[in-house]
């Protein structure tokens, strides 16, 4: 299903190119429709085996697993950034919520501009390990 996925996703870019087209142009809405089924058909694929997973085995954890990343930051800083991500849903492909819709992203977003990128690069750094 992912190579379908790809090779869609490659002949959807290649179309926009000779067409000189945006992804709003009509004339692509049928590639587009068949990428969209090809993607539900597969998270539903993927939603059915972890749901099959979670009855077969129920002493399985089926979340995903908890990162303990070591951030380069002073406490409070690493304190505040690890409250926001507590808030962040654990999923794969779930949007993170914004900084404002909780209070720990709140006051990041209230903390000094130099302390905001100091997160930023932190966290970045930490992912790449």
């Amino acid at each position: 299903m992912m190579e379908e996925i790809t090779r869609l996703s490659a002949a959807l870019a290649e179309r926009m190119r000779e067409l000189r087209a945006d992804p709003t142009d009509p004339r692509l809405a049928p590639l587009f429709a068949q990428y969209q089924a090809l993607v539900r058909q597969h998270m539903a694929t993927k939603q059915l085996a972890t749901k099959h997973l979670a009855t077969a085995t129920p002493a399985t954890s089926t979340a995903a697993p908890v990162a303990d990343y070591d951030f380069d930051l002073p406490a409070e800083l690493d304190a505040l950034l690890r409250r926001y991500l507590d808030s962040c849903p654990t999923q794969a492909f779930v949007q993170a919520p914004a900084l404002s819709d909780s209070e720990a992203g709140r006051r990041i977003l209230a903390l000094p501009p130099a302390d905001r990128v100091r997160m930023v690069v932190a966290t970045r750094s930490a992912g790449a390990e």
